[in-house]
């Protein structure tokens, strides 16, 4: 929509019922648009781009199988596009895509889900799932190295809004399971040094250090799969076997219990 006149032009027409169009996505020159046409049962993702000039819709994502192709931003020369996708080993991964070729840059090959975030400068910040615990890292482009931030246990994430304007620094949110969500902010260069915390939401008279710290536990299931859960064991009783703890089995993909801040296992370990 134009402001100023208010008119409507439509991107994409004649969309399959099948499918659906989801975060359009412009390009630093504001030419282009990048989109994902996502099926609707969730098993095929592609990336479009539309050329603003033309009105041309070109798919950009390669094609055969039934993979996700998700477009999260774009280049700064707007040559490619940084990109989540599970056709590497059916797990999703950071990768960038060349626009013009379709070759495919990975950036992580893990066997835990990773979600790009956003591309500025050289460095590409993403997020991790890693057993239940939300990782945040930062890639720097050039020298293909990269960094965590924030704690390794508990969840850190990525929001809307990532890197500051003059892309030195990156924002992302943290909870553990003493600490509920803040906002915390780290440099994307050197000098290293601890993120600093932003925002405090814990209430007042609270001690983090009363809260419990959950073991990660494994175990196997009868049909001898390996199953992840958090233990919550109330730090005032004896650890021998006959006292009473909380296990929350992770779940998953969907609903699946994450290492955050949760008043109400806090509530019952607080009260043996």
């Amino acid at each position: 929509m134009e402001f100023a006149t208010g008119r409507i032009r439509e991107i994409t027409k004649q969309t399959p019922h099948d499918f659906s169009n989801h975060d359009p996505v412009w390009s630093p020159d504001g030419r282009r648009l990048a989109f994902t046409k996502e099926r609707a049962d969730q098993k095929v993702d592609i990336i479009f781009v539309a050329d603003w000039r033309t009105g041309a819709l070109t798919r950009v994502s390669p094609e055969g199988g039934e993979h996700s192709y998700h477009a999260a931003d774009w280049s700064p020369d707007g040559r490619r596009l940084l990109i989540t996708s599970n056709a590497l080993n059916r797990f999703s991964n950071v990768a960038l895509l060349d626009v013009k070729s379709g070759a495919v840059d990975w950036i992580t090959r893990k066997t835990w889900d990773c979600d790009a975030g956003e591309f500025r400068g050289r460095f590409i910040a993403y997020e991790s799932n890693v057993d239940g615990n939300g990782q945040v890292f930062l890639f720097d482009v050039k020298t293909r190295k990269r960094k965590s931030l924030g704690a390794k246990s508990g969840l850190n994430s990525l929001g809307s809004e990532v890197f500051s304007p003059d892309g030195k620094r990156v924002l992302f949110s943290y909870s553990g399971p003493r600490q509920p969500n803040d906002l915390c902010a780290s440099l994307t260069g050197p000098p290293r040094h601890k993120p600093v915390r932003i925002t405090n939401s814990m209430m007042a008279g609270m001690d983090p250090a009363d809260m419990v710290e959950p073991y990660l536990v494994h175990c196997k299931s009868r049909d001898n799969l390996e199953i992840s859960a958090f233990l919550y064991v109330p730090c005032n009783l004896k650890k021998n076997r006959r006292n009473p703890a909380i296990v929350y089995v992770h779940g998953g993909p969907s609903s699946q219990h994450m290492n955050g801040f949760n008043r109400c296992v806090q509530y019952l370990v607080k009260h043996g």
